[in-house]
């Protein structure tokens, strides 16, 4: 069992915050003090920084915290083995996903696994591409569930699912309808476009300079953050947008958006699993990969 006061400055370290921790661990703020106090007079350094712009870990820190890590994956390993032996998966799983994949693809496989494995207590961040990756990189998180690529050499990802994105309008916009239209049609349409991180956005940008269109050239008339937002600014009238298919299924089967079909313009990504380099990490993590795995 991971020694509480390793438990408390793992928070700590996660959420960089001693008021954030105090509110996840359901205990007092001077009491998360007090724990990482006891730690840093045990072993002498000082494991926090602190600043006005929040709560940072000193190089001591990154390697108790590391420590802590490896801990809990002892820890879960032991759960899962003991869990085993009586039939049940028991352990702990943290999901970052981004933001498309938390909304429209992970809700119902999350269900299908927690009815599997009652026992796993499992917490989900939801992100960016960009923002998954770091979560992740700083242990934050055991699995990343992304739509974009990771550029990072110590993060190995699994390829699990094949997304589509769309252009789409609304009802009534000029050219709903219409057939397939030419590239420089779309130039002359205002485009809400994701926000730069997001893998959607990359994705896009990539198909249309093969279709011959920069973005640059485009009236892109907003950045938004998230495709919840694209599609009610879609849906008003303000201009087109790239979105998933799973994101607008109902939206396109009631006819409140259409889609508009670009001549030579094909998006199709891979939703992709991160770990860390090396093997898959094993218990919860191991579990819920295979349950992606066997999605066809």
């Amino acid at each position: 069992m991971l020694d509480y006061r390793l438990q408390v400055f793992r928070t700590v370290a996660e959420v960089e915050s001693i008021s954030a921790a105090a509110r996840s661990l359901h205990i007092s703020q001077p009491a998360v003090t007090k724990h990482v106090q006891n730690l840093e007079e045990e072993f002498g350094v000082a494991l926090l920084t602190r600043s006005s712009s929040g709560i940072s870990l000193t190089e001591a820190g990154y390697i108790l915290l590391d420590h802590a890590l490896k801990i809990s994956d002892l820890h879960n390993e032991v759960a899962k083995k003991l869990g085993q032996s009586h039939g049940e998966l028991q352990g702990t799983l943290r999901l970052g996903a981004s933001t498309t994949i938390t909304q429209y693809f992970l809700p119902v496989h999350i269900a299908a696994f927690l009815r599997t494995h009652p026992r796993v207590k499992l917490s989900l961040i939801d992100g960016n591409t960009e923002e998954i990756t770091g979560a992740l990189l700083a242990r934050k998180i055991d699995l990343g569930l992304t739509e974009g690529f990771c550029k990072s050499n110590a993060i190995k990802s699994n390829p699990f699912y094949q997304d589509e994105i769309i252009c789409v309008a609304a009802k009534d916009h000029p050219l709903a309808g219409r057939s397939a239209l030419s590239p420089s049609t779309l130039a002359r349409h205002p485009i809400i476009e994701r926000e730069v991180g997001s893998g959607t956005r990359g994705y896009v940008e990539h198909a249309l300079r093969k279709i011959g269109l920069k973005m640059e050239n485009l009236s892109v008339i907003m950045d938004v953050p998230s495709s919840e937002a694209i599609k009610r600014l879609v849906i008003e009238g303000l201009g087109i947008g790239f979105l998933s298919r799973l994101s607008i299924q109902s939206e396109l089967k009631d006819g409140t958006l259409c889609e508009l079909r670009i001549r030579g313009l094909k998006i199709v990504r891979p939703f992709l699993l991160l770990h860390h380099q090396g093997p898959m990490p094993g218990g919860p993590a191991s579990a819920f990969f295979k349950v992606l795995r066997s999605i066809t």
